[in-house]
């Protein structure tokens, strides 16, 4: 009996091995697909966050000129101070939503870094295994070597 790897073996590790590889570009293009909506929400909370300012500085001089008038307009005046108070809660809201969604895309960066590296490492360690399978059971065939001790390559195959 042939201590080599039979055709049957080979086509179970190749396709172990192509599984392993697509799952791992799913993984990849999920994490991508993550850090672009990630990337969308922080240009949103960004504008969002401006504008809010604007609104700001605009109540705010409305506020101002409100006051000038404060005998006639007392609940004019009233209205624009609680208007600020709304805008400024609003501003902290969204710039707090801003550095949030910047620290979860540096965090979703160096996720999607380390995915691609690893991907790399795993694709060049898969073409390794399936260069020395192939070259062992080319060499199995082409010298007719019998060892009873089984099989050679990493993982006993």
């Amino acid at each position: 009996m042939s201590s080599g790897t039979s055709p049957d073996i080979i086509k179970r590790v190749e396709t172990e091995i192509a599984k392993e590889g697509k799952a791992e570009e799913n993984n990849l293009k999920h994490a991508v697909k993550d850090m672009s909506n990630i990337e969308r929400a922080q240009t949103k909370a960004l504008k969002a966050a401006r504008k809010a300012e604007d609104t700001l500085a605009k109540t705010e001089k409305h506020e101002i000129a409100t006051a000038k008038d404060l005998n006639k307009a007392n609940y004019k005046h009233d209205v624009a101070i609680t208007n600020v108070n709304a805008a400024q809660k609003d501003v902290q809201a969204k710039i707090q939503q801003h550095e949030k969604t910047s620290k979860d895309l540096g965090v979703k960066k160096a996720q999607v870094d380390d995915m691609m590296t690893l991907q790399k490492r795993h694709a060049e360690d898969r073409e390794r295994r399936l260069s020395e399978l192939r070259g062992q059971a080319s060499g199995d065939q082409g010298n007719g070597n019998s060892s009873p001790g089984g099989s050679r390559l990493p993982g006993g195959f």
